[in-house]
């Protein structure tokens, strides 16, 4: 009885061993391609903008990081990138890219503008231009056109004024108001 114990568990262990033989490597490999998506970002910094902006008549009023204060964007990019720039239009009786009366949280009915357009470019290299009114697409900022991809590329912008004598000053608590929109897009357009 022991004998067939013996042997029972003898051939238990040759049919083990005979199972636990070590299994042959069998690799895998898996490919990893990638790409970055693009981002565009803008950042905009008007802790340095005139509240409000004092105007004088009878000259070109400019409002820029050298002249004393003014709007500096930068653009974060990892593609080339395009910034563009445009006005809110309605409630200014057809005088979209003029400043005009602002009476919280509404433009004046019936209220004064500055007969000038503004004026807008990045500088150094931008070439004043009247401020868009395509709230749709926005026109190009001069000087910030087909830029190369950046970590960090700020844009001093330069608002420009003429304001002449016929330009009534507000005695009345109201101000001359416009909100101008930055968008940074994608390309060179």
């Amino acid at each position: 009885m022991i004998r067939r114990s013996l042997l029972a568990v003898a051939f238990g262990f040759l049919a083990l061993a005979g199972m636990s033989r070590v299994a042959s490597a069998q690799p895998k490999t898996q490919n990893v391609d990638a790409n970055i998506n693009s981002a565009l970002q803008l950042d905009l910094d008007g802790t340095t903008v005139p509240a409000p902006w004092n105007l004088v008549s009878g000259t070109t009023n400019v409002m820029s990081a050298a002249a004393g204060g003014g709007i500096i964007l930068t653009a974060h990019a990892n593609v080339q990138y395009t910034i563009r720039q445009n006005c809110d239009t309605g409630g200014k009786a057809g005088f979209d890219q003029s400043l005009f009366e602002f009476a919280a949280p509404t433009y004046a009915a019936g209220g004064l503008h500055i007969n000038a357009h503004l004026q807008i470019r990045a500088l150094p290299a931008g070439t004043l231009a009247d401020i868009s009114t395509d709230t749709t697409n926005g026109t190009l900022l001069s000087g910030a056109s087909a830029q190369a991809p950046t970590a960090a590329q700020p844009f001093n912008v330069e608002l420009s004024q003429l304001v002449d004598f016929g330009d009534q000053r507000l005695t009345n608590g109201n101000l001359y108001h416009m909100v101008i929109t930055f968008t940074i897009v994608a390309g060179s357009t």
